[in-house]
C-alpha cells in the first residue's frame, strides 16, 4: 500500500477537522471552568459540595449520546438525499429526549433532599439547590445533543463550533460574576443559562437546513409538561407520607399513564421509538 500526499484532499479534510477540533477544547473547558473557578473563587469545600450534584446530573448523559450516536448517520444521509425524512428524524429524536428528560428532571428536582441526605453526610446540604438547577437544566442539555449533532452532520460544523465558543465565553463571565455572589448556587446558574443558551442558538439554525414543525415541538413539550407535572404532584405527595422510594415508584407508573392520557405517545409510537434510527 503506497501512502501519497494530495494538498487538495488535505486542505479540504483540514477545513472539515478544524471546526470539530475547536469544538472539543470548547466543550471541555465549558464542562470543567465552573469546578476550577470555584476552587480559585470560593475554595475546595464549595467544589466538593458542587461535584455532588454535578455527578447525579452528568450520569444521566448517556441517554442523549446513545440516541445522538444512532441517529447522527441517518442525519448525514437524509442531508444529501431526504430532506424530509431529516425534518423528521430530527422532529422525533427531540420528542423522546422530551419524554426522557421531564419526568427525570422532575422527579429528581422535587426529591433533591431527600436523595442528598440519604446518600451524603448532612454538610452537604449545600448540594441540594445546586443540584435542583442542574437537574433542571438537563432538559435544555439532552435537546442539545441532537441541534449539535444535527448542525455537524449537515455541514453547518463551523457554525456549531461558534456556537459553543460563544457559550463557553458566556459561561466563564457569569462564573466569575455569580460565583464571589452566590457560591454553588451561582456556578449552577452559570451552567444553567449555558445549557439554555447552547438548546437556544443552536436551534435557531436549524430551519436555515430543514423545515421545522414548530407547532409539534410546542405541542410536544406542552404535552410531556402536563405528564410531567402531574407526576411531580404525585411525587410530591407521597414523598410527604412515605419514604422517597415509594414515590419513585409511584412516578414510574403514573408518567407513563399520563403520556397516554394526554395523547403525547401510543402504541404505533412506542414502536416506532426502537426502530427509528434503523430506517
Amino acid at each position: 500500500l503506497q501512502v501519497t500526499y494530495d494538498p487538495v484532499i488535505f486542505r479540504h479534510l483540514g477545513k472539515i477537522v478544524i471546526p470539530f477540533a475547536f469544538a472539543a477544547v470548547f466543550a471541555r473547558v465549558y464542562s470543567y471552568i465552573d469546578s476550577l473557578l470555584l476552587k480559585q473563587l470560593a475554595g475546595d469545600i464549595a467544589v466538593g459540595w458542587y461535584a455532588i450534584p454535578y455527578k447525579i446530573t452528568y450520569a444521566f448523559q448517556f441517554i442523549p449520546l446513545a440516541l445522538v450516536a444512532a441517529m447522527y448517520p441517518r442525519f448525514s444521509e437524509y442531508f444529501v438525499s431526504n430532506k424530509e425524512r431529516l425534518a423528521y428524524i430530527f422532529q422525533q429524536g427531540m420528542k423522546y429526549l422530551f419524554i426522557i428528560a421531564f419526568p427525570v428532571a422532575t422527579g429528581i428536582a422535587i426529591l433533591s433532599e431527600d436523595i442528598i441526605l440519604f446518600l451524603y453526610p448532612a454538610e452537604y446540604v449545600h448540594s441540594i439547590m445546586p443540584l435542583r438547577i442542574l437537574i433542571g437544566s438537563l432538559i435544555f442539555s439532552y435537546i442539545s445533543f441532537p441541534i449539535g449533532a444535527f448542525l455537524n452532520a449537515c455541514n453547518k460544523q463551523v457554525t456549531q463550533t461558534v456556537i459553543v465558543g460563544i457559550v463557553m465565553i458566556i459561561n466563564i463571565i457569569l462564573n466569575i460574576i455569580l460565583i464571589p455572589l452566590y457560591g454553588v448556587v451561582g456556578a449552577a446558574s452559570s451552567a444553567f443559562v449555558g445549557n439554555v443558551l447552547l438548546a437556544a442558538l443552536g436551534y435557531m439554525i436549524i430551519p436555515r437546513v430543514i423545515t421545522v414543525s414548530h407547532t409539534f415541538l410546542l405541542k410536544t413539550v406542552l404535552q410531556v409538561a402536563c405528564a410531567a407535572g402531574v407526576m411531580g404532584g404525585v411525587v410530591w405527595y407521597i414523598n410527604g407520607l412515605t419514604h422517597f422510594v415509594f414515590a419513585i415508584l409511584a412516578g414510574i407508573i403514573i408518567y407513563p399513564s399520563m403520556l397516554f392520557l394526554v395523547r403525547a405517545v401510543n402504541k404505533r409510537q412506542l414502536t416506532e421509538a426502537f426502530l427509528l434510527v434503523k430506517k
